[in-house]
């Protein structure tokens, strides 16, 4: 994982990420890619760089995304 990057959940089940501001990340804010059961609440993410994706989920199951801005 880049410094500039936020979160990256890759092959994992069972995860939450709740409460997190993130400030001019410049590629994903979070990631999640292969994962299973993944619970990401009360984000908040501010950029203006490219390619600075909000939330960005690829073959993962049973994900619950509320309360993201």
């Amino acid at each position: 994982m880049s410094p500039k990057q936020g979160v990256f959940i890759e092959f994992s089940k069972n995860i939450s990420v709740s409460g997190i501001t993130f400030i001019n990340p410049t590629h994903y804010t979070i990631y999640g890619g292969q994962s299973t059961s993944l619970n990401i609440n009360n984000i908040k993410s501010f950029s203006c760089e490219r390619a600075s994706d909000g939330v960005d989920i690829m073959s993962c199951s049973d994900v619950i995304i509320n309360n993201v801005f």
